[in-house]
């Protein structure tokens, strides 16, 4: 099934989103948060996966990585079920 992915019809995103903190120590620090989205339909199925890296911006601290992946089955074209795994 990998070799679908690459056919045309599958979706690719980058999101970048900036984070403003504005707690109390230690939450404080701004952080940076870039995802890149990956999606194809399979009929009335979708398949969408996310992988996230996570980026405290005032201190040394490393990126953290994470993922989540969905799918989603249409009943009709407006009514769809899904789920989603972290």
């Amino acid at each position: 099934m990998s070799h679908e992915w690459v056919k045309p019809g599958a979706d690719i995103a980058v999101y970048v989103e900036y984070i403003n903190q504005n707690g109390s120590p230690p939450d404080d620090s701004d952080k940076m948060e870039y995802k890149l989205i990956g999606a194809r339909n399979f009929g009335a199925w979708n398949v969408t996966a996310n992988l996230i890296a996570e980026k405290t911006i005032q201190n040394a601290a490393k990126h953290e990585f994470s993922w989540t992946a969905c799918t989603t089955y249409a009943i009709t074209p407006r009514w769809k079920v899904g789920l989603e795994i972290k």
